[in-house]
């Protein structure tokens, strides 16, 4: 689901339901769990974090240190969402490594 799927409409608040989503932003990070109704508001019981990461996508590794940062190519070897930690392979070393999900196609290693 993307911004473009949906449409932004002024509603009294009154005939809002609890738990609606107001920043059209946030959409791209939820799937639909139920259909919704056209003219409908979308609320947080409709919809789950989507996975941001596929296992076997190729993702960058970054690691930062004291200024210093570094990056390298990677491959999720699980699904994620954002903030998921997952395993991690170094494409270079061949080592696995835990690794936060930061977006879809970065992942971020603390030292």
């Amino acid at each position: 689901m993307t911004a473009g799927d949906i449409q932004v409409q002024q509603v009294p608040m009154s005939k809002l339901p609890i738990g609606y989503i107001s920043d059209p932003g946030q959409i791209s990070n939820f799937e639909l769990t139920r259909p919704v109704n056209a003219g409908a508001a979308i609320t947080l019981s409709a919809v789950r974090a989507r996975d941001m990461v596929q296992q076997g996508q190729e993702v960058i590794i970054r690691a930062q240190l004291a200024g210093l940062q570094v990056k390298m190519a990677g491959e999720a070897l699980k699904n994620g969402k954002f903030g998921d930690l997952i395993p991690v392979k170094n494409l270079r070393s061949g080592r696995t490594v835990e690794a936060t999900i930061v977006d879809e196609s970065t992942v971020r290693v603390n030292l």
